[in-house]
């Protein structure tokens, strides 16, 4: 995560949002006396949205943690994808 000041960060706001756009990357602006504020594009938003959900289950974060874990293990099948009739 990049940090800025809010000086900074409003003297270069068009490199700063493409950034976020190409790298999908987060950054958080410090403010003088008030919480910092984090800014990010649009996908990654939905990304963190749609992992929130997804984890959101204590069954299904089981699951998919489980499923992660046996990928890194090396125990995954890779298997041909299945094709429209």
């Amino acid at each position: 995560m990049e940090i800025y000041d809010e000086r900074t960060f409003c003297q270069d706001i068009q490199e700063i949002m493409n950034r976020l756009d190409d790298d999908q990357t987060v950054i958080k602006i410090m403010r003088n006396d008030k919480q910092p504020i984090v800014l990010m594009s649009h996908t990654t938003y939905r990304s963190y949205e749609e992992t929130l959900h997804l984890m959101s289950s204590t069954t299904n974060a089981k699951r998919l943690n489980d499923a992660i874990h046996d990928i890194e293990a090396g125990h995954a099948i890779n298997q041909p994808l299945m094709e429209d009739e």
